[in-house]
């Protein structure tokens, strides 16, 4: 069952990432081979690798738009890649497959109503890339989703 859910989660994560674009600086000139295209980068200019992008780039993932959980998972680079993966993917991608599981098995998961049980986001664009945006609950601006609040039934 685990790595059914870890699929999941993984296309959950390619077509809604958590940190959809990674700035940086360039630190030397550089031409950057795109499929058909070239960047010319200098030193100094600041630099947008959206993994939003990436993540439905149709050469690497057929019909990006639909939700596949039998993907190659050789395919993503949710966290990087050789130096530049983030250290703590081990961690994420063993935690959230288990905090998924024990949400699901609530009985009748489901949103609370009312305000709680709504996800208030909007979008930004930043480097060409529309990134989340969230409201706390004191109606203050959040990059991390706090605002949806989830009921179930306990046992009776």
């Amino acid at each position: 069952m685990t790595p059914l859910v870890q699929a999941y989660v993984t296309e959950a994560l390619r077509l809604d990432p958590q940190v959809p674009l990674i700035p940086r600086v360039a630190k030397r000139d550089l031409t950057i081979h795109d499929g058909g295209h070239e960047v010319k980068v200098k030193k100094g200019d600041s630099v947008y690798p959206s993994m939003l992008s990436a993540g439905m780039d149709s050469t690497v993932f057929p019909d990006p738009h639909t939700f596949n959980p039998t993907r190659d998972p050789s395919l993503y680079r949710l966290f990087g890649s050789g130096m530049h993966t983030c250290l703590g993917a081990p961690i994420v991608n063993i935690s959230l497959v288990q905090m998924v599981k024990q949400v699901f098995r609530l009985k009748n998961v489901r949103r609370a109503p009312g305000k709680a049980g709504r996800l208030v986001r909007f979008h930004q664009e930043l480097g060409g890339t529309p990134c989340p945006v969230y409201l706390s609950e004191n109606q203050g601006l959040w990059p991390l989703p706090v605002s949806l609040s989830i009921v179930y039934d306990g046992d009776e």
